[in-house]
């Protein structure tokens, strides 16, 4: 009897295993979010931490093209305590510190680290430029003044073209709109042979207005897959009933 309970209980922790895979840590990771922006526009880079190993310091670099990208401000996340943030903004690269050698705990949270806004020049061309983003070597300490270290994900911006912003030419039939959005009004000159029409005028669908999809809307599309635990819970009443069944038998036997 104790033998094919071992058995069972062996079997059902490795099928538990395979079901459920214990999740390794992840490599600490600084990751540049890519943006976009039009020439004489602004676009906002996001520096992301990832499998935050937990901290107390921390330094990072920025570089980019100064002649389409200028540095205008730097938006601390608020997930690494106290950041050191030079008011020299041209200096390329530009770095990156966080510093909280008297934390008695380390800083563990992930998310947004910090968000470097740029104003992209006027006369920008269209294309990607580079946002080369590097941990600063021996920078990440920890409340045990252990080292730990980061990889890194650069990113790009892309300066598109004025043209895609351009408004689409006013649909025949329908008045033309000004950048206010206003009704442009007709030539009064030209005549009008055009005889009534009881459809009623309707604005065009970019003069409409939009509705935001609820917030919860994506999470209610979400489905929750269930599947595994009902598995497993099956196969904990399949081996309580054959462990029940097995104790009945043996208990016939001595009697």
């Amino acid at each position: 009897m104790a033998r094919y309970g071992r058995v069972l209980l062996t079997f059902l922790m490795l099928f538990a295993v395979l079901l459920f895979p214990v999740r390794a840590e992840g490599t600490p990771t600084l990751r540049a979010e890519n943006a976009s922006a039009a020439p004489g526009g602004e676009a906002r880079v996001e520096i992301v931490m990832e499998h935050n190993p937990g901290i107390v310091c921390l330094s990072a670099r920025v570089d980019y093209d100064p002649a389409r990208l200028t540095l205008t401000e730097i938006v601390d996340g608020g997930i690494l305590g106290e950041s050191v943030f030079s008011p020299n903004k041209d200096k390329r690269p530009y770095q990156l510190s966080w510093t909280n050698d008297l934390s008695p705990k380390n800083f563990t949270q992930n998310g947004v680290l910090a968000t470097l806004v740029f104003a992209v020049a006027p006369d920008a061309p269209p294309g990607e430029t580079p946002i080369t983003l590097s941990f600063v070597p021996h920078s990440a300490l920890n409340v045990e003044l252990e080292e730990r270290s980061f990889e890194t994900v650069s990113a790009v911006v892309t300066v598109f073209s004025v043209s895609e912003e351009e408004t689409p030419p006013p649909t025949e039939g329908v008045p033309a709109t000004d950048a206010g959005g206003s009704l442009e009004a007709t030539d009064a000159s030209t005549p009008d042979n055009t005889p009534p029409d009881s459809t009623p005028y309707s604005l065009p669908t970019a003069l409409l207005p939009t509705t935001a999809a609820p917030a919860n809307a994506i999470e209610d599309t979400a489905e929750v897959n269930f599947t595994p635990w009902i598995v497993l819970i099956l196969l904990l009443t399949v081996a309580v009933i054959v462990t029940v069944a097995l104790v009945r038998r043996k208990k016939q036997k001595h009697d």
